[in-house]
C-alpha cells in the first residue's frame, strides 16, 4: 500500500513523469473536451462533465471511483475500459480528471483500508514499478499473469 500512497500524490515524481494531461488529451479529450465539460463541450451524448459531480453513478465520485471507471469503463455508456494502460498511467489520468472539479465538498483522499482493497482488487503490487524498464521476459510474464486472472476458475 506504501507505493499506492505515492500514486495518490498528484505531485509525486512517479505520477508527474506519466503526464496525466498528455494521457487525457490522447485518450479522453475527444469525448470529455479539453476543459472537461463532457457533453456540453463536445456534443458526445452522455460524456461526463468532470467539472461537476452531477451524473456520477458511482457512490461518491472519489479518486478510487475515477480510477475504477478508467480501468473498467462504465457499463451502459460509451465509456470503455482503459485497463490496457499501465496502472500508474491510470493513476496519472485519475489525478488529471479529478483536477477539473473544484467544487465543494472537495474530494477526500482514500483511507489506507480503501487503498488496500484497491490493491487486492487489481493486484497493483504484482505489477512492475513506475519507470521500470521491463525485459521482454518480464513483460510476457505480466501478460500471461493478467490473462490467467481474467480466465476465472
Amino acid at each position: 500500500v506504501e507505493d499506492l500512497h505515492v500514486a495518490m500524490s498528484p505531485q509525486s515524481p512517479d505520477i508527474l513523469e506519466r503526464d496525466g494531461e498528455k494521457l487525457f488529451k490522447t485518450n479522453c479529450m475527444s469525448c470529455h473536451g479539453a476543459n472537461g465539460h463532457g457533453e456540453k463541450e463536445t456534443g458526445i451524448t452522455g460524456a461526463r462533465d468532470f467539472t461537476s459531480l452531477q451524473g456520477w453513478t458511482r457512490k461518491d465520485a472519489g479518486y478510487l471511483d475515477i480510477f475504477r471507471a478508467i480501468t473498467e469503463g462504465n457499463e451502459g455508456t460509451q465509456m470503455r475500459s482503459f485497463k490496457h494502460l499501465p496502472a500508474w498511467d491510470r493513476f496519472a489520468l485519475m489525478h488529471y480528471v479529478a483536477h477539473f472539479y473544484q467544487g465543494q465538498p472537495p474530494r477526500e483522499m482514500p483511507s489506507d483500508e480503501a487503498l488496500a482493497q484497491l490493491n487486492e482488487e487489481y493486484q497493483l503490487d504484482k505489477k512492475y514499478e513506475p519507470g521500470e524498464h521491463l525485459s521482454i521476459e518480464k513483460a510476457m510474464e505480466a501478460i500471461v499473469d493478467e490473462a490467467k486472472t481474467q480466465e476465472g476458475p
